[in-house]
Formats: structure tokens, C-alpha cells, sequence
């Protein structure tokens, strides 16, 4: 009978090369991945100032509105707007959200 032998090729490491690849693969997309998140972040903030400025110019407009009805309702001359204090109604932002604060200077 014959013995059977196995022929065994030499080790190369190509193992250890293939899990490095891998491994630095997966550190260049895990480092993508956190960089669009923070840009996302980021812009996602952008966005949410925006939109307060936004509801605070449309306050602005509205007590602005207020403030000239009432001033020719009451006959003055429009040039005492500028004084004017008169009460104003609450401003809400539309679609919701907290009310706007009037600041008088």
C-alpha cells in the first residue's frame, strides 16, 4: 500500500494581510461615517437658527402691524410710532412652537 502524502504548501501570511486590509477598510468608512454626521450635525443647527430668526422677524412684523393699526385707529400721526407702548397680543409662531417675546428697547 501506498502512503498518501499531503503536500502542504509554505505559509505566505496572506491571512494577516487580508485582516489588515480589512480592518483599515472599515476604520476609512467608520471615520466617513462620523465626519457626515457632524456635518450633518452641524447643518441640521444651521437650520434650527434659521428658523428661530425667522419666527423672531415675523414677531417683529406682526408687532410692527400692531403697532400702526392701532396707531391710525387712535388718529395719531404716524410719526409717534416710535413712542407708541400700547399692549400687543400674544405672537405665536405658526405651526406651532413657544409664543414670541416682544423686546421693547
Amino acid at each position: 500500500m501506498r502512503e498518501s502524502r499531503r503536500r502542504t504548501r509554505p505559509s505566505r501570511g496572506s491571512a494577516l494581510v487580508t485582516v489588515i486590509l480589512v480592518v483599515l477598510i472599515l476604520t476609512v468608512i467608520g471615520i466617513g461615517i462620523a465626519y457626515f454626521t457632524q456635518m450633518e450635525d452641524r447643518l441640521s443647527g444651521n437650520s434650527r437658527v434659521m428658523r428661530a430668526a425667522f419666527y423672531a422677524a415675523d414677531a417683529g412684523i406682526r408687532k410692527g402691524e400692531t403697532v400702526i393699526s392701532g396707531v391710525n385707529s387712535a388718529g395719531l400721526p404716524l410719526d409717534s410710532v416710535l413712542q407708541y407702548l400700547g399692549a400687543t397680543p400674544d405672537l405665536s409662531p405658526p405651526g406651532g412652537g413657544w409664543q414670541a417675546v416682544i423686546l421693547n428697547a
